[in-house]
């Protein structure tokens, strides 16, 4: 059982939660400031809302990745852009841990939906990515994976 499984109460993404998946590619759907619980603090924090995943809390340096990556600082233009989201070790809080990491490149459509593990994924990324071009893809991919 994953961990996403055994915590299914875990409001956001964690490491933990990708751990022996590699990188993954994600459709970016969202983005909202919001009050952590957790972090002790009143002020808002940055949080990324996935496509079929939990959101991502950003940190600084994903925050910065982000920009970088997509030539803008504008939030709202993040939209609809797909990126890889890995697992990295690093140190925080004085130990060795595992952190969430936004690949420095960019994902790409294919891709994303070649990582669907069903054809009712595949119908729902398609249609989350909202580019009717990507249809012949989409019907390429579901014969190649799920041959009749």
């Amino acid at each position: 059982m994953k961990y996403t499984d055994r915590h299914p109460d875990k409001k956001y993404l964690s490491s933990f939660d990708l751990i022996g998946e590699e990188n993954i590619q994600a459709l970016i759907t969202g983005f909202r400031m919001e009050v952590i619980e957790r972090s002790g603090s009143d002020t808002p924090k940055p949080v990324l809302e996935l496509f079929g995943l939990k959101p991502i809390v950003l940190n600084l340096t994903n925050d910065k990745m982000l920009v970088r990556l997509l030539r803008t600082n504008d939030s709202n233009k993040w939209i609809g852009k797909v990126i890889i989201v890995g697992v990295d070790p690093v140190k925080a809080f004085g130990e060795e841990t595992f952190g969430l990491r936004i690949r420095r490149r960019l994902g790409t459509p294919e891709g994303y939906l070649r990582e669907s593990a069903s054809k009712e994924e595949l119908k729902s990324r398609y249609r989350a990515l909202n580019d009717s071009s990507l249809l012949e893809l989409t019907k390429q991919i579901a014969q190649e994976k799920w041959k009749k």
